[in-house]
């Protein structure tokens, strides 16, 4: 999802894994934007997440989301279609 100047400003899940809740402790829903369910702090993990569709190299990143804040070591990887991500949280 990107904004008039086309910058991104969110991600659509198209799918989630059945082991993401478990070891996440996230509820991540298809179809709905991604950024209003992480609650993330700031921007960095989606502008890592635009390099990765823009250039189609993976990237690397830290994210802090959710209610208690948790940090996770994240990867925004090529997937498919263009502009298809895969990521994974750690």
């Amino acid at each position: 999802l990107h904004d008039a100047a086309g910058r991104a400003e969110d991600l659509r899940l198209l799918r989630v894994g059945r082991e993401v809740a478990a070891r996440t402790g996230l509820r991540l829903a298809p179809g709905r934007p991604l950024a209003a369910q992480l609650r993330a702090a700031d921007r960095a993990w989606l502008d890592a997440c635009e390099e990765a569709a823009r250039s189609g190299e993976a990237r690397r990143f830290a994210l802090r989301c959710g209610p208690e804040g948790r940090a996770f070591d994240a990867l925004a990887a090529p997937a498919g279609e263009p502009g298809c991500l895969l990521l994974r949280l750690r």
